[in-house]
């Protein structure tokens, strides 16, 4: 899979703006978070400025900060990285890497939904994602 699809797929589960009141990383467009966006802008940003994100700027976000870490990475989980980065951050999905058995998609996403179960379990209010979280990780298997 080309970097290019990966992040088409990416962008197709991600959607567009979202500004749900238990997401932690708050206003949110096409999986770019308004703290990513304050960061690659170099100065603060509002909501509205992740609203009208377009998605030229987001593909040069994800080119930079999720696809650049896993260059040198075999392709077959190279998409499965990328998405865990988007998701949880690139320490922890270099973490969750790391706690896999195997560097497999099925391994991945076992020890994914680990992560995830751990996150619910800290905090009750991120139930609410659970099953698409899980869902997500499923479709790498």
């Amino acid at each position: 899979m080309s970097d290019d699809e990966i992040l088409d797929d990416l962008i197709r589960r991600e959607g567009g703006f979202v500004n749900h009141p238990a997401d932690r990383g708050g206003p949110t467009k096409y999986g770019i978070t308004q703290a990513t966006l304050a960061r690659w802008r170099g100065r603060a940003v509002t909501a509205a400025d992740v609203q009208t994100l377009t998605l030229l700027e987001a593909r040069q976000i994800f080119e930079a900060q999720y696809l650049k870490p896993w260059r040198d990475t075999p392709s077959a989980i190279k998409p499965q990285l990328v998405d865990m980065t988007v998701l949880h951050g690139l320490r922890n999905a270099r973490r969750i890497a790391a706690q896999a058995s195997a560097q497999t998609n099925i391994d991945l996403a076992k020890a994914r939904m680990r992560f995830i179960a751990r996150i619910v379990q800290r905090d009750p209010t991120q139930r609410v994602f659970l099953l698409g979280w899980l869902n997500r990780a499923m479709e790498f298997i």
